[in-house]
């Protein structure tokens, strides 16, 4: 039953604990929610909004609590608190956003002779970036280079951005300090949390290490359990209560993530119907399998389930084309939805080296992002030309390249001096650098709504420098899935949303999880937590599948059912092969109590138990590592002779 503003009990107890305190906030429990209520009493205790802090993760989730607290309460990014409070305390330098970055990585790998493709070095700037976030040393040649490309360009990069802050004592500053999905904080952030608060300050975590699927990006799911070390009289309060799934996707979710050692106890229910049994899909191959879920959707929506209430989750992104055939072929309406950072957006990157180059003209970085996007014919021999003498821009307007290259160049010239000739608001400003490049002012296009953005942006920031850092640190991917169409994304970038309908595909070895997790226990755990996320996105009906063989994944999907639907009760769910994997099944192996048998796998082990459930054979083997219960029809099993 709920209580005082509509909070259930452990909610009311999350928004009014004194801190510190740790609020274990488990999927569709209403943690927002619950953080607002938190703060408002805060403030109607007689608190200072100056002297709260709320951090979060994206600029939309900050932006939701902005709206819902009072835009006087700091709600902000890390980044942007690292970022204003490095300005307010004198500290000048420009910051790199990781499009940037990526460039001096390749002009790094190019001086050591190292190849540069784009793998290569989107590889070597996670490495690096994780090393920071972990507060580890990094000595090796392209780690200095990188570093040292940094220094040479005034700059620093965004994960510069917090250890640059940590060197801040802000303790003292606020009274009260919440911070939102503290399972994605890195070792850095929750070095910047210490930093910032006594162990006997009111301040309140919120997170979920079941929900911890960013380890590869330096994220620390064990920062929970540090923070109960060095808050040793925190509270704990654990949100169970879900609002989003039916007890069926919970019971199944709860089983899968249950296996996942060393997590904080618990377990969420829901008060709502119990709901349809997950459905599982036994397909021959990716298309069959995309064809079967093209069905599922195309009925789901003829019996009125919008489509943009429908998603289709995957592990990786080249999983999105057969479905998009199999719905293209249906006509139904579908987008691949990609998680790209604002700040990444070739018509934002565009706009802020135009409006760089109006604040400085000695930003070569934008200069050389203007002149090889702007105009035609000026490639990096002009460029290195003229970057040996001196200032790119002004060495422009010396007339210093031959003349077969004036043209263009005095079109940049032109551009950035017509531009800075105007005495604009700053919002006339940006208007002003979106139409001279070219692109859709109309707010019903995606460069209108880019527009829109860097609008509200400049409406927020008080001169051209705050509007130039505020888009930099809007890094964080965040995935928009669209009102009228099915959405096909990956479960990572699915975090956070929620639909009537998902279909998660390729429930298989190799794939969920991947391949390069299996024989690594923390990296199985975090693929497991992915599971869980892509499961409690449901909110009425859970679709998933598997296929018996891949020919664009041949070499990851191993072609076996995930472990991790063996993990799920029986009577949840209810097995639907495909006609073509009627038509070509695998041998199944009889076999008995007490016979050896090799899965393809798990290798060898012993049958200790045969059974039928609900017209299913399943037989029970002990392997080495562990017992596992199987669908024997689709396992691959085969004898071990004697």
């Amino acid at each position: 039953m709920d209580g005082p503003d509509g909070l259930n009990q452990m909610q009311y107890l999350a928004a009014t604990a004194p801190g510190p305190l740790l609020v274990v906030a488990g999927a569709g429990s209403g943690k927002t929610k619950t953080i607002v209520a938190r703060v408002e009493r805060m403030l109607a205790a007689g608190a200072d909004p100056q002297r709260i802090l709320v951090l979060t993760f994206s600029r939309k989730a900050a932006g939701e609590l902005r709206r819902r607290i009072g835009g006087k309460v700091n709600a902000l990014t890390f980044h942007a608190w690292a970022l204003l409070r490095l300005r307010a305390r004198g500290r000048r330098f420009r910051v790199v956003d990781r499009a940037e970055a990526r460039v001096l990585v390749r002009q790094c790998l190019h001086q050591l002779s190292r190849p540069a493709d784009a793998a290569s070095v989107r590889g070597e700037l996670d490495r690096i970036s994780r090393a920071k976030g972990r507060l580890d040393s990094l000595d090796d040649p392209l780690a200095r280079c990188y570093d040292g490309a940094l220094r040479d360009a005034e700059a620093i990069d965004l994960d510069d951005l917090i250890l640059t802050a940590l060197r801040l004592d802000e303790r003292g500053r606020y009274d009260h300090v919440l911070i939102d999905e503290f399972q994605d904080t890195s070792v850095a952030q929750f070095a910047l949390l210490r930093s910032l608060a006594r162990e006997d300050d009111d301040v309140c975590v919120v997170g979920d290490e079941d929900q911890s699927i960013y380890e590869w990006r330096s994220a620390d799911p064990t920062n929970l359990q540090r923070f109960r070390e060095a808050f040793p009289d925190a509270r704990v309060v654990t949100l169970e209560r879900n609002y989003r799934s039916t007890p069926v996707i919970l019971e199944a979710a709860n089983a899968v993530i249950a296996k996942n050692p060393d997590r904080l106890p618990k377990r969420m229910s829901t008060d709502r119907e119990r709901g349809e049994p997950i459905e599982l899909i036994a397909a021959a191959d990716e298309r069959d399998e995309a064809n079967a879920i093209g069905d599922v959707i195309r009925d789901a929506i003829a019996r009125g389930v919008p489509p943009g209430d429908i998603a289709v989750l995957f592990r990786l992104n080249a999983q999105a084309l057969a479905m998009e055939r199999a719905l293209l072929s249906r006509a139904v309406p579908h987008a691949v939805v990609r998680g790209v950072g604002f700040a990444e957006r070739a018509e934002v990157r565009d706009a802020v080296a135009l409006l760089r180059l109006v604040r400085d003209d000695r930003d070569d970085a934008a200069f050389r992002r203007l002149a090889t996007r702007l105009v035609k014919g000026v490639g990096p021999v002009a460029l290195e030309r003229l970057a040996r003498e001196g200032a790119m821009l002004p060495a422009a307007r010396r007339g210093t390249l031959p003349p077969r290259y004036h043209p263009a160049i005095a079109r940049v010239v032109a551009t950035v001096d017509g531009i800075r000739s105007r005495s604009d608001s700053l919002g006339e400003l940006v208007t002003s650098v979106w139409r001279t490049l070219g692109y859709d002012l109309a707010p019903d296009t995606v460069q209108g709504e880019l527009l829109a953005t860097l609008m509200e942006l400049a409406h927020e920031a008080a001169t051209l420098d705050a509007l130039v850092d505020a888009v930099v640190v809007l890094d964080e991917p965040e995935a928009e899935p669209s009102r009228d169409a099915v959405s096909l994304l990956t479960l990572h970038a699915a975090k956070g949303l929620e639909f009537s309908l998902v279909c998660i595909a390729g429930m298989e070895e190799g794939l969920l999880p991947h391949r390069r997790s299996l024989e690594d226990d923390r990296e199985l755990a975090e693929e497991r937590r992915l599971c869980y996320v892509g499961m409690t996105r449901a909110k009425d009906r859970l679709v998933l599948s598997y296929a018996a063989g891949r020919l664009a994944l041949a070499g990851t999907s191993l072609g076996v059912p995930s472990r991790f639907l063996d993990d799920i009760p029986p009577d949840l769910v209810v097995v639907r092969p495909t006609r073509e994997a009627q038509r070509r099944p695998p041998a199944e192996l009889a076999v008995a109590v007490g016979e050896r048998v090799r899965h393809r796998r798990w290798g060898e082990g012993s049958v200790e138990r045969v059974e039928t459930v609900d017209g299913g054979r399943y037989v029970t083997i002990r392997f080495a590592d562990r017992t596992r219960r199987m669908r024997s029809e689709y396992a691959p099993l085969e004898r071990v002779q004697r």
